[in-house]
């Protein structure tokens, strides 16, 4: 079945709004396929005037399609995901944390880059990128040293604020529900176990600001 989309970005979020309009932003001032869709689901946030004006702006002002939804309860990270993930109709669904900005050393290569090689390599389920974290520094997922796919190499779990996944792959739910941390695990050994593959391109990056 064709995807609606190319690529969606979903954003979960909680009481982080100008942290999260900061993260959109940083994607709309990235290289974008035309057929984008964003996908931000709000976690039972406390502060309601705060999103709901952040939302109408970005409602207003993007040329893409947008959803976005609120939810009654907070899910935890895991769960929450896997509304985004619900929502998603691209091709590809990529999950940028909502304290987390593209770099904008990476705004011509970011999305274009990653979209290029998934499409070349098939076999390749999940791709993570680098962070730069402002608290502790560079995160690098755990890499097989010995494996690669297209001279990117294997990892054993991906980076959960910086991931994309091929959507038909994965079923839903895509995490565990788990409330905070760790909810990655379980799908990344579920690619592995399959005989696909998880890989890491450390030349586009995000920078973390929690």
């Amino acid at each position: 079945m064709k995807s609606e989309y190319k690529l969606t970005i979903a954003v979960l979020t909680r009481n982080r709004a100008k942290q999260m309009y900061q993260a959109i932003k940083s994607c709309l001032a990235s290289k974008l396929p035309t057929q984008t869709q964003f996908v931000v689901v709000n976690n039972a946030s406390t502060a309601v005037d705060e999103y709901k004006h952040i939302i109408g702006v970005l409602r207003n002002n993007i040329a893409y399609d947008f959803i976005y939804e609120k939810l009654p309860e907070n899910k935890g990270v895991g769960g929450g995901r896997n509304v985004c993930f619900d929502l998603a109709k691209g091709e590809y669904v990529y999950f940028l944390d909502d304290d987390a900005e593209i770099a904008p050393e990476c705004y011509q290569t970011f999305f274009v880059e990653a979209l290029q090689y998934l499409d070349k390599n098939q076999n390749v389920m999940t791709l993570t990128t680098k962070i730069e974290d402002n608290v502790f520094g560079r995160r690098n997922p755990a890499v097989a040293k010995t494996l690669q796919v297209d001279k990117l190499s294997c990892v054993y779990a991906f980076q959960g604020g910086s991931t994309f996944f091929r959507r038909k792959y994965f079923m839903s739910p895509l995490f565990m529900d788990i409330m905070y941390g760790h909810e990655e695990i379980p799908v990344a050994m579920s690619v592995l176990d399959a005989g696909y593959s998880n890989v890491y391109m450390p030349d586009i990056f995000i920078n973390h600001l929690p």
